[in-house]
């Protein structure tokens, strides 16, 4: 088995293409595996309750969470060896998940219970 039976409710998943990680999302945190050798779990990162869908800039190599029941927006630097650092954490709003960042470092987290999308900056 490649992840723990706490981790079988999985959401998103991203690809680092040139390191060959694979980003699984789960439902509070985000477990990193090496996919270049045979799947093996390197390390989790905890985000809240709450995570439905990751982000993943290569360039960057950063992850975005959003989680929903944490109201929280995390980011975090993935080093060479598939472990984690976070860079930045945010406080969002209850129920808004699914970020989606970009070349700048903004993540932006849509809250549909309040109509509104929330823009976090956050320089790489």
């Amino acid at each position: 088995m490649l992840i723990g039976e706490s981790d079988l409710l999985l959401r998103g998943i991203a690809v680092d293409q040139g390191r060959g990680f694979v980003y699984v999302a789960c439902t509070d945190h985000v477990v990193v595996l090496d996919g270049s050798h045979g799947g093996a779990k390197l390390a989790t990162v905890d985000t809240g309750a709450g995570v439905d869908n990751i982000d993943w800039i290569e360039a960057q190599q950063r992850l975005y969470v959003a989680a929903g029941k944490a109201a929280r927006v995390t980011v975090a630097s993935i080093d060479d060896k598939g472990q984690p650092t976070v860079v930045a954490t945010g406080a969002s709003a209850s129920g808004a998940r699914n970020g989606v960042a970009d070349a700048s470092g903004n993540v932006y987290v849509p809250d549909a219970g309040n109509a509104q999308l929330l823009v976090f900056t956050h320089a790489p």
